[in-house]
This record gives structure tokens, sequence and C-alpha cells, in this order.
């Protein structure tokens, strides 16, 4: 993607207070990874960063997991612990933004600047401390356990810090009366199987799952209110306002307090078939490499933003009846709805409204009669 990752087109039709048309179109270049076709394994690997901008560090990790399936390679553990960690620390550095940063600028809020820059400064010394993960190779890395440990007391002290400005947005979004925007029944993604993936970005059908994936034969969501559904605080929501727009703000606050425990004990990620997968801040990220003679024969890349912005998806379910007044309200709300469900490229919000008017004229006549 790099120079080009295109982005996303939400379209919302009204009729007098109600949403009754969305339609989401994506210009995402999927077809992107065909640029690796032919290279060589470990220059693939290192293109991948490029081309993949968002999440490069991710997307590394993911295509790592995704070519020793491919190979049979079985890394040494500390290899997978400090890919993890890196994966996580950036995952870390965009919920901190998304939190901080991006939730009170859309609520008309003060952000959080001063405590994001120590977050983020802090994070981008932590993946420095990862070590040199990337590559395929069986050389182990010895981690500075002591720094690292230092480091994740001291983040774990910052996030305690930068709670408070949290709650604001909370309120804010309360009060709005915006709580339950974007309650829907579409269903949360479990964690995936690679052999699951594997059968179908190896089918017939493979592009068509690709741009638009399904679970079971239905939509479903990932990111953070899938991981934190059983949450306290998350379930607690979910039971007044269902699947809505606070219930995802607060898995996401959930996702942020958890990041020092997580930075302690970061999640491996999955490989197998010819698939790896990997949890970044928006969901499941999932890589799939076909390889002979140490050269890239296939490779496609299902990210996160394809499940929830699906043409039937989440976004779409959760406007679509919405009773707001106005094109403004609809297209505010909207974005407010787009930032909880967090696509990795922008999205334009446009709206068209039809006011249906009735007249009613009353005629009076008088009749002079000589």
């Amino acid at each position: 993607m790099g120079e080009d990752e295109g982005g996303l087109a939400l379209t919302l039709n009204c009729a007098g207070e109600e949403i009754t048309g969305v339609a989401i179109r994506s210009t995402r270049p999927l077809r992107a990874c065909h640029v690796l076709l032919g290279r060589e394994t470990g220059e693939a690997l290192r293109l991948l960063p490029l081309l993949f901008s968002v999440c490069g560090t991710a997307q590394n990790a993911a295509g790592l997991h995704a070519c020793e399936a491919a190979l049979g390679i079985e890394p040494p553990l500390s290899r997978l612990q400090a890919r993890a960690l890196a994966v996580r620390a950036e995952a870390a550095s965009q919920q901190t933004r998304k939190l901080l940063i991006d939730w009170p600028m859309l609520l008309g809020l003060p952000p959080a600047m001063q405590e994001a820059r120590l977050l983020l400064a802090r994070l981008a010394a932590l993946q420095a401390l990862a070590g040199e993960w990337r590559g395929l190779t069986m050389a182990p890395i010895i981690a500075d356990t002591a720094a690292i440990v230092a480091l994740i007391a001291e983040i774990g002290r910052l996030v305690e810090a930068a709670e408070a400005g949290i709650g604001l947005c909370f309120r804010h979004i309360e009060a709005s009366g915006l709580a339950g925007l974007g309650a829907s029944t579409v269903g949360l993604l479990p964690r995936l199987d690679p052999l699951w993936l594997e059968e179908r970005l190896a089918g017939d059908e493979a592009g068509a799952f690709a741009a638009a994936p399904l679970y079971a034969g239905s939509p479903a969501e990932t990111g953070a209110l899938a991981r934190r559904r059983g949450d306290g605080a998350v379930a607690d929501a979910w039971e007044e306002w269902g699947n809505g727009l606070l219930t995802r703000f607060m898995a996401q606050r959930a996702d942020f307090l958890s990041i020092p425990a997580e930075l302690a004990e970061p999640e491996l990620g999955a490989g197998g078939g010819n698939v790896g997968i990997v949890e970044t801040a928006r969901g499941a990220l999932a890589h799939r490499a076909v390889i002979a003679a140490g050269r890239i024969k296939g490779y496609a890349v299902l990210a996160p933003t394809e499940w929830n912005f699906h043409p039937e998806g989440a976004l779409v379910q959760g406007l679509l009846g919405a009773r707001l007044v106005g094109s403004d309200a609809a297209a505010d709300a909207a974005r407010l709805l787009v930032a909880a469900l967090d696509p990795c490229v922008a999205c334009t919000v446009s709206v068209t409204c039809t006011v249906s008017v009735t007249c009613t004229v009353s005629v009076t006549c008088t009749v002079s009669v000589k």
C-alpha cells in the first residue's frame, strides 16, 4: 500500500429522522501483495512494512508466522517472545493515540497530548528493546530483561495517570444520548484457527473471501469488543447498551488499561498451514504465504478492516434504522461509530436526506348575494 492505501466511502440515505440506507465502498488495494510474487522469501518479508505502512510491525510479524508455517520452521521461544513484545507495543501505541488524542478530538474535548507523548516515547523505546526479531533465522535473542521490566513498570504508571481523561470521554458519550448507537446483531469474531483460514484463502473463492469475509456464513466483528466482551465494565455496558457505541468505547478503554499487563506477557502469534495470525489494536491480522524453491508463489492478506467494514457488517447494520435529526447529526454519529470500529484507512461520510412535506390549504369563500 505505502503511498496509496486506498480508503472507505460511507454513504447514508435519510428519510425524515431515520437512516434508511447505508452503503460502504472500499478502494483498498487488496492485490497490493502481488508485488511479492517471485521474490525471495527474505526480500518479501523485508518489503511487507513498506507495502503495509499501517501496523508495519504486525504485518511483518504475521508474514514471518506465515512463512515459518509454510516452511515448517519452529523458531526459538526467545524470538517469538521478542516478536510478540514488539507487536503488542505497536498496538499499545495505537491504543494510546486512540484514547488520549482521537476520541477527545472527535467529542470536542481537549486531547491529553502531554500524557500521550510520554507514553508513545516509552513504547517506542520498548519496541527497540525487543531486539532484532525480524528475519527467518533460528538465532536466539538475548533480551535485556531488567530494562524491559523497568520500562513496563513506568508505562504502567503513565497508563494509570491517563485514566482520568478517558473518563471524560465516557461521560460525554453517555450524556449525548448516543450510548446505544450502532447496536446490531452482528456477532463477534472468535480466535481464528490458521488452518480454518488456510482453507478459505486457498480456495476458488479466496479473492471474494478476502474482500468480504464471513464467519459461519455471516459478517463478524473483530477488535477490542471481540477481545474484551467478558471484561467486567464491558459486560456491564453490554447489558445496558448492547454492542453500541459506549460499549465499544469501554472495550477500547479496557484495551488501553491492559497495556502494562499484556506487555509483561504478550500473546504469541499463531501459524499453521501457510497462514500466520497476530492480534493488532484493530483485531485479527492474517497473512498467507505459498513458498516454492525459496520464492513467493502466492500471498494474501486479510486485515481487520475487511471484517469490520464488510458491506453487510457491523457499521452498516449498526447505522441502518438509526434515528437522528438532520444530515449533520447523522454524519457526526456515523463518524463516531467509524472511530469505534477503527479502520486502518480514512473513511469519508456523505449524507443524502429526503424530506417529506405535507401541505394543508384552507380556502375561505365569501359570497355576496344581492
